[in-house]
């Protein structure tokens, strides 16, 4: 009887070991699969940010290029003014 006790033991033990083997498997798997999804998320967001910062750069460069033509759109407007004021005078 007590032997059966112990084998019967042995085999609960046994079957809990499984059982927590199982479920860490399962947790592995899945926190490995997590991990790898987070990483694709990643590259791919990286990949998005590069592509904005490049769009970013050329708005940069074409609102520095409209400043400058508003510049001189000005100094011609300054210009014109100037002849006026002196062509009104004369």
């Amino acid at each position: 009887m007590e032997v059966e006790v112990k084998n019967s033991n042995r085999d609960f033990m046994r079957n809990i070991n499984t059982l927590v083997l199982g479920i860490l498997t399962v947790l592995i798997t899945w926190f490995g699969n997590t991990v790898m999804e987070l990483k694709d998320s990643v590259k791919d967001l990286s990949s998005e940010i590069k592509v904005l910062q490049t769009k970013n750069d050329n708005l940069k460069e074409k609102n520095d290029d409209l400043k400058y033509k508003v510049e001189q759109w000005e100094k011609k407007l300054e210009d014109i003014r100037e002849t006026a004021k002196r062509n009104r005078l004369q």
